[in-house]
């Protein structure tokens, strides 16, 4: 047994919660969430309302999709800054 041996390290915690998916990647797959949400969204208030009224709606449930992941990337920056 070498006596040169030193004690294994032991692996860096990967806790620090560093990006588990590719950027691109991630961006088309909220695109597409908030296109099948938006999508969905009309076609079920379309019994109840005009088809105009019901885009509308299907576009805010969409973009909302997108202000929450908006507000979730502004806060990850404001508490990861520094």
């Amino acid at each position: 047994m070498p006596k040169d041996r030193k004690p294994a390290k032991p692996e860096a915690d990967d806790s620090s919660g560093g990006q588990w998916l590719p950027t691109r990647t991630g961006l088309y797959v909220l695109t597409f969430v908030s296109l099948v949400l938006a999508a969905w969204t009309t076609w079920q208030v379309s019994s109840a309302l005009s088809l105009l009224e019901s885009i509308l709606w299907g576009l805010g449930f969409g973009a909302s999709i997108w202000l929450v992941f908006a507000l979730v990337f502004v806060v990850n920056r404001w508490l990861r800054r520094g």
